[in-house]
């Protein structure tokens, strides 16, 4: 299939779609949340390379545990997505890892990063294509 690519030699498995509007980046396995951020900016760098602006990231097959430390550091390297113009990022999360203070979200925003969180693709693709 065009524009898929698998991770390799970490316990995270990253599978990167091109779709015909934006760029779709899946994890799945068990890892630090560090190991997720480490692949932003591959998947930055991705969306340039396909001229989309506009990412949607999933992390419902990723298990991790999530502090609130590894939320800040989350966003402090989400903000490469801004530096690579990609203007909107979706993040699908499974319902027990959205954080409902919304601390992820302000981070980001704060760092010109346009990003919500959504438990499910349709909703997270309709706000994408909107």
């Amino acid at each position: 299939m065009r524009g898929v690519r698998k991770g390799a030699n970490m316990s995270v498995q990253l599978q990167i779609e091109v779709k015909p509007d934006y760029l779709a980046a899946m994890f799945s396995g068990e890892a630090p949340a560090e190991e997720a951020w480490r692949r932003f900016e591959p998947i930055a760098k991705h969306c340039k390379r396909e001229n989309k602006n506009k990412l949607l990231l999933d992390f419902r097959e990723a298990h991790s545990k999530v502090s609130l430390i590894d939320r800040y550091f989350l966003a402090v390297e989400a903000q490469i997505f801004a530096h690579y113009e990609v203007i909107q990022v979706a993040v699908v999360l499974r319902p027990e890892h959205i954080d409902l203070q919304g601390f992820d979200e302000l981070l980001l925003q704060n760092r010109w990063v346009n990003l919500r969180h959504f438990t499910d693709i349709e909703h997270a693709e309709q706000w994408l294509l909107k």
